[in-house]
């Protein structure tokens, strides 16, 4: 009975090894959107090598490590960015393209 009471006085409490792969997972996930909302722009296509080179250039610009090539498909799949093959095996993500300047000028 007591557990009981301090269950719904307290409630359950947050275990570490959770909170901190939650943290790690909403930080990916943000750094992507960031990712998302300074380089790139709805509409068009860009060649998958561009995005995944645009991509790791800005996460080495913040000394963050980027996610690996499959999780980022995934990830981009999520938000309904989609890769397609085109002719000679190019894959290309539709409905995006690069649109800002890169930290070096280009």
């Amino acid at each position: 009975m007591r557990g009981a009471l301090a269950w719904q006085r307290d409630g359950l409490g947050h275990a570490t090894a959770v909170d901190q792969a939650t943290g790690a997972y909403r930080a990916e996930e943000d750094t992507l959107g960031a990712f998302l909302d300074e380089r790139c722009a709805t509409g068009g296509e860009v060649p998958a090598p561009d995005l995944r080179t645009a991509y790791e250039e800005w996460t080495a610009e913040r000394g963050e490590r980027p996610i690996s090539g499959a999780a980022l498909g995934k990830r981009l799949a999520k938000q309904g960015i989609l890769a397609e093959r085109r002719a000679k095996g190019h894959r290309v993500y539709v409905g995006i393209h690069l649109d800002r300047v890169t930290g070096d000028g280009r």
